[in-house]
């Protein structure tokens, strides 16, 4: 009785730089979001008052 190798086949380029791109802009942006965003979120969500003496 033969055994038959399995076949072990190359993974596809482009499935690979998939992958690679995908991981590289979760990477970014966790860093935008964890590193560069306000430590106090609080100043975001600041409505500005009304202007003075608008409307004459």
């Amino acid at each position: 009785m033969m055994y038959r190798k399995r076949l072990r086949r190359k993974p596809d380029p482009l499935v690979l730089l998939t992958i690679f791109v995908l991981l590289g802009l979760s990477a970014t942006i966790s860093y935008q979001v964890l590193v560069l965003a306000p430590a106090d979120r609080g100043e975001m969500a600041v409505q500005p008052s009304a202007p003075q003496g608008v409307g004459g």
